[in-house]
């Protein structure tokens, strides 16, 4: 039989399906129409029949009850889709969405908030790091130091600071410090001390070095450590102070011992000498004044000695730095040339001026100094009855002096290195004048304090003419040129 569909109680329809073979029969769903009980029946005229299958029935046991439900009413149940369950299950599944959803905003909400917190903390620790590291900055860029930082693996530079890029430049970026700090250098340098500073990996205990700068020609004294960097490395701090002032004190200071050891002893020992030969014998007056003679004459060049080492050491440090004064040469110069006439009447000594002198700043008592210093040794170095010129003239914008001798020459390589501390000219007649090598040291000090320059010119074989150049006032500088000329011999 054909059919569409069929409505009726499960256990007859498992039946039918089975009866007529109908397969392609399937049960869809259950039906509005309520549930029977499952039952059997038997014909009005056979009553017993009806007892005899109650009592085998009740007399069956749970499991021979499912045996038989298994093998006559088992039926695959193929529901179709129902609106019910439909929206039972969209229900049951919007509600673990919706659970899930919900719970994953908190979640999201939380996570944000900890992120923001962590961000807010990032930023407060990197702000804190700028503001330390701008700190450190300020420091090191205040300092009159060199101060840098390499990696102690390739030496390549991290930082400089301000004092050092103003010695060595800007353009660091990217190199290795002996190419920035020394001149044709491609390998660590001799006086490097990277193996002693880490060992191992480990760093130790800082050092000090000094070395010499060939680039800028100073002395620094450094202190070496290795340190962590905020990226992991290990880096090479150094702080390099210049000591090149102390250094050439203390060449000053060796050199003094050595010169004074000599210089101070031989006066000191004819004085003594002298005066003890006087206390201890009775000496003829003629002799006595003889004797006295000499020790006011040593006693006067330790005098003389220890002024102008004094005076050489207060200009270096300095002290009484008055040279904004207006000041008039010609006088003093005048007051220098009659000083010397009395106390050298053997020498020819002789002022000549191309024109009326202007005048300059300057401290007077500095300057009488130098020109002092200058004729002193213009006399000392010429033979008896040699001759000393003083000339002056204004060339360009610089007044200059000369001070000429016919005495002992200057070999060239001598001319720059006798304006040196307590350095002499080794020669035989150097020897005989004495001295310290004070003078003209003060000379060169004392002229660049002045803004003004000294030198020498010589043959090397007789006579040496020394040159001092000290600037004109702006406001001066068309006077002199406008000054009649005139020649004066004083």
């Amino acid at each position: 039989n054909a059919a569409d569909a069929y409505v009726g109680n499960l256990a007859v329809g498992t039946y039918v399906i089975e009866k007529d073979g109908l397969v392609n029969l399937k049960v869809a769903a259950p039906a509005p129409y309520g549930s029977d009980p499952l039952a059997m029946a038997v014909r009005k005229d056979w009553p017993e029949l009806a007892t005899l299958i109650d009592r085998a029935l009740f007399a069956m046991t749970p499991k021979e009850r499912q045996t038989i439900q298994n093998k006559w009413l088992s039926l695959r149940v193929e529901y179709g889709l129902q609106v019910m369950d439909i929206l039972k299950w969209v229900g049951i599944v919007g509600g673990v969405a919706f659970l899930w959803i919900v719970q994953l905003r908190w979640m999201v909400r939380q996570r944000t908030r900890q992120l923001r917190h962590e961000i807010r903390l990032r930023r407060t620790k990197e702000t804190a790091l700028m503001a330390q590291s701008d700190q450190m900055n300020a420091i090191f860029d205040s300092l009159e130091a060199i101060v840098y930082v390499a990696d102690i693996t390739t030496m390549q530079l991290i930082s400089l600071n301000r004092y050092g890029c103003s010695l060595f430049g800007e353009d660091w970026g990217g190199k290795k410090c002996y190419e920035v700090f020394q001149i044709n250098q491609d390998r660590l340098c001799p006086f490097c001390n990277n193996d002693r500073i880490v060992i191992g990996e480990k760093p130790q205990p800082y050092q000090l070095r000094e070395f010499f700068n060939e680039k800028t020609g100073r002395w620094y004294q450094a202190i070496d450590r290795v340190i962590p960097w905020p990226d992991g490395r290990m880096v090479k701090l150094v702080i390099a102070f210049d000591v090149t002032d102390r250094k050439e004190m203390d060449r000053i200071k060796d050199e003094m011992l050595s010169v004074v050891s000599h210089e101070v002893n031989t006066p000191l020992t004819a004085m003594m000498g002298f005066a003890e030969m006087m206390m201890e014998n009775d000496i003829p007056q003629a002799q006595q004044k003889e004797y006295l003679d000499i020790i006011y004459q040593e006693s006067e060049r330790l005098a003389d000695l220890f002024d102008n080492f004094i005076t050489l050491q207060s200009v270096k440090m300095g002290l009484g730095e008055t040279f904004h004064h207006r000041i008039q040469i010609q006088p003093l110069l005048e007051r220098t040339v009659d000083l010397f006439r009395n106390l050298a009447p053997g020498h020819q000594i002789s002022l000549a001026l191309e024109t009326a002198l202007p005048e300059v700043d300057g401290d007077s008592e500095y300057l009488f100094r130098v020109f002092i210093n200058l004729v002193s040794n213009a006399v000392k170095y010429s033979p008896q009855g040699g001759a000393v010129r003083v000339t002056a003239s204004v060339q360009s914008a610089n007044l200059v002096i000369r001070v000429s001798d016919e005495g002992v020459g200057i070999s060239p390589p001598e001319q720059e290195r006798i304006f040196d501390p307590f350095y002499r000219v080794d020669n035989r007649d150097s020897r005989t004048f004495g001295g310290m090598g004070l003078g003209l040291a003060l000379v060169r000090e004392i002229m660049d304090k002045h803004g003004g320059k000294v030198w020498v010119e010589s043959s090397g074989a007789r006579g040496s003419s020394f040159f001092i150049s000290l600037p004109l006032p702006e406001s001066l500088e068309a006077q002199a040129q406008s000054l009649s000329s005139f020649s004066r011999t004083a």
